[in-house]
C-alpha cells in the first residue's frame, strides 16, 4: 500500500510510468488537533476535467473509502486552509 501525503497549497502530482494503474482505496485527514469543525473537499484534476471526489470532516467524517482506478497522469488536491491531507492506495500493471 503507497500513499501521498497532499499538504494546504501543494497540490500533489502522479506520473504514471508505462501502463501503470493507480487505485485510490483511502483518504484521510491528517492532524485533527481541536474540536473545531472544518469540511475539507477533495479533487482529482486530469488533463481533461476535475473531478470532486467528496467531502471529509474533522468531527463526522475525518476519513472517506474509495474505489477509483486511475489509469492518465494527474493531479491530487484539496481546499483545506492548514494540514495534511492522505491519500492512500496502490499501482498495478
Amino acid at each position: 500500500m503507497s500513499f501521498g501525503e497532499v499538504e494546504s497549497g501543494q497540490p500533489l502530482s502522479v506520473i504514471l510510468m508505462g501502463s501503470k494503474i493507480l487505485r485510490l482505496s483511502h483518504v484521510s485527514l491528517g492532524d485533527i488537533n481541536n474540536n473545531k469543525e472544518e469540511n475539507v473537499s477533495l479533487y482529482l484534476n486530469t488533463v481533461e476535467k476535475t473531478h470532486d471526489l467528496g467531502p471529509l470532516n474533522s468531527l463526522s467524517s475525518p476519513q472517506l473509502q474509495l474505489n477509483i482506478s486511475i489509469e492518465e497522469d494527474h493531479t491530487l488536491s484539496h481546499d483545506r486552509k492548514i494540514g495534511s491531507v492522505y491519500f492512500h492506495g496502490n499501482d498495478a500493471d
